[in-house]
């Protein structure tokens, strides 16, 4: 449908021209979670990259550490996100 309407076909996060399709990565600013996007999405592609994280302490430490400095990046804990809203709203209205 997409392809209709005139939009890139292929890998989204190429097409568009960013490095990650996934959130958490774009947030850190990290490859940090796998993408298993389109053609990459296959049971092998998965296995191995779970097997990493169970075999390997160091890369689920890292992977764990990464989470938690998102947590930080998203607020987890503070305020509720419709409060920070509102307060950087009638923070930039109070710039003006």
């Amino acid at each position: 449908m997409l392809g209709r309407a005139g939009a890139p076909s292929g890998n989204p996060p190429t097409a568009v021209g960013v490095r990650s399709a996934i959130l958490p990565n774009l947030l850190l600013g990290a490859h940090v979670v796998p993408e298993f996007l389109q053609s990459r999405c296959t049971v092998e592609n998965i296995t191995h990259a779970l097997s990493e994280l169970l075999d390997n302490p160091p890369a689920r430490r890292h992977l764990l550490e990464a989470l938690q400095r998102l947590d930080g990046i998203l607020g987890v804990g503070g305020a509720p996100p419709s409060e920070r809203a509102a307060r950087a709203v009638l923070d930039l209205l109070s710039q003006t």
